[in-house]
C-alpha cells in the first residue's frame, strides 16, 4: 500500500494473506499487517510487525519522526483505524491504545488521526473537536507522545473545519516545513475556492 523513504532507509507497508481490496477500497478480512525495509531499496527484509490478536488487516500510511516511524492501518474488517511504532522500521509494535485532551476537554484516540503528515522531524495531525467540525491539530517527534497545536492567535472565524462541516472553510493537506506548517483547503463556492494558511512556529 505504501513505500516511504527516511533517514534509515526504506520501508514498505502492505498486508499478506486475504485477497485483493474491493473495488470500494473493502480490506479482506483475512489479511494481516506487514511490512518490509531495506537500507538500499534494493534488497529488502521482512519486519517484525506485532499483530495483537491478528487486530492489524494492512498498514496504509507511513510516516517519519525524529525519534520513529508511525504505521496506520486498519483493523480486522478493515472499519477501524490502528497503529503500530518503530524505532527503525525493523520491528513494529502495536501502539498502546490511549487517549490525547482536545482543547474543550473532549479525548479522542491517540494517535488522534489517521492522517499524519511529517517532513522526516515532526508529524502532525488534525482532527475535528466536537461535532461543529472546528480543527484542532497535534504535533509529536515519534508517533508515540502527542502535544497540541495552539492557534489561539487566530480567531476562529479565519480557521479550516474539518471536511463535512457545511458552509465553512475546511481543510485539506498540510505540508510540515521548517519553521511552521503550510495548510491547504478550500472555501464554500461553485466551484469552491482554495486557500491556504500559513502558521509559523513559535
Amino acid at each position: 500500500f505504501v513505500v516511504r523513504g527516511w533517514s534509515g532507509g526504506f520501508v514498505l507497508g502492505g498486508s499478506v494473506g486475504g485477497t485483493e481490496p474491493s473495488s470500494s477500497g473493502t480490506l479482506s478480512p483475512a489479511g494481516a499487517a506487514a511490512a518490509w525495509w531495506s537500507s538500499d531499496g534494493r534488497t529488502w527484509h521482512v519486519a517484525d510487525v506485532n499483530r495483537i490478536g491478528l487486530t492489524g488487516v494492512a498498514i496504509q500510511s507511513l510516516n517519519a519522526g525524529r525519534d520513529g516511524l508511525l504505521a496506520i492501518g486498519s483493523e480486522w474488517g478493515g472499519q477501524a483505524a490502528t497503529g503500530w511504532w518503530s524505532a527503525d522500521g525493523h520491528v513494529w509494535q502495536t501502539l498502546a491504545q490511549s487517549t490525547v485532551m482536545t482543547a474543550s476537554g473532549g479525548v479522542i484516540p491517540d494517535p488522534p488521526s489517521d492522517t499524519v503528515f511529517d517532513d522526516g522531524t515532526r508529524m502532525v495531525a488534525f482532527a475535528p473537536d466536537g461535532p461543529d467540525g472546528h480543527l484542532e491539530g497535534w504535533t509529536s517527534f515519534d508517533g508515540k507522545s502527542w502535544s497540541g497545536l495552539s492557534f489561539t492567535a487566530l480567531a476562529d472565524s479565519s480557521l479550516p473545519y474539518w471536511p463535512g462541516a457545511a458552509s465553512v472553510q475546511t481543510f485539506g493537506k498540510a505540508f510540515v516545513l521548517p519553521d511552521g506548517l503550510l495548510v491547504t483547503g478550500q472555501a464554500p463556492g461553485n466551484p469552491p475556492k482554495g486557500l491556504a494558511w500559513r502558521v509559523i512556529a513559535s
